[in-house]
């Protein structure tokens, strides 16, 4: 299938959201947006967080394609490929140590909108609740953060096209489960490259010696279950 028309299904909260993948072609010169555009791109930016949350349950969605929906370019979609890939195997340490998670709700609120060039930038803050399987009694029921996003768009003639979305992290701040952080390029050694290259899965991690950091930082989460607001 070819790469600008493949798409992705979820259900998560309200209802289902598909995602699809379309080509970065010619902008309008000018980026205009209106209440109801506004209204549109918060709900696209909280149906990409939610269906990061939703891979990170004990029960996540199955992927299917449809026409409609979530509209990202190419570099965006494999990004989201590759950081489910990671999600996934964060959501097996999780079931390992403690259950896991049972479900994610996720809400979004608009902080701001501005242009930049041919592009339209919106920050949001996300507030997501993912609750917990097993819940102990002297424990919280869910873990909850609220992170701050930047989503850029870019408007084609068939519409906004998701670009990018950066989230803000503070130093010190204990990194949500459903975020994953790009650790630069590496200098493996030729004979380690392609393992090196390859996502993380949980074999990988219990080989590599990173489950135990993992589950270690599942407890001090379970422990500490909220992530201050953005300030």
């Amino acid at each position: 299938m070819s790469w600008d028309r493949r798409a992705f299904l979820f259900a998560a909260g309200l209802g289902a959201t598909a995602l699809l993948l379309l080509p970065v072609g010619t902008a309008s010169a000018e980026v205009g947006v209106s209440p109801e555009d506004e209204a549109h791109l918060l709900q696209q930016a909280r149906d990409y967080l939610a269906l990061r949350s939703d891979q990170l349950t004990n029960a996540p969605s199955l992927f299917t394609t449809l026409s409609d929906g979530l509209v990202t370019d190419v570099e965006l979609e494999e990004r989201i490929h590759d950081d489910i890939a990671v999600i996934e195997t964060t959501r097996e340490v999780h079931r390992s140590v403690d259950g896991g998670n049972s479900a994610a709700d996720v809400a979004v609120s608009l902080i701001e909108t501005r242009a930049d060039g041919d592009r339209l930038i919106i920050t949001v803050e996300e507030n997501t609740r993912l609750h917990y399987e097993n819940p102990e009694p002297d424990e919280p029921e869910f873990e909850e953060y609220w992170l701050r996003h930047d989503f850029t768009f870019l408007q084609e003639v068939s519409g906004w096209v998701m670009l990018e979305s950066m989230p803000e992290f503070s130093g010190g701040v204990l990194l949500p489960s459903t975020q994953v952080i790009d650790p630069g390029p590496a200098s493996p050694e030729p004979e380690v490259a392609r393992e090196a290259e390859a996502p993380l899965t949980l074999e990988g991690a219990e080989r590599s010696g990173e489950m135990g950091a993992m589950r270690s930082a599942r407890r001090t989460s379970r422990r500490s279950s909220t992530t201050p607001r953005s300030t």
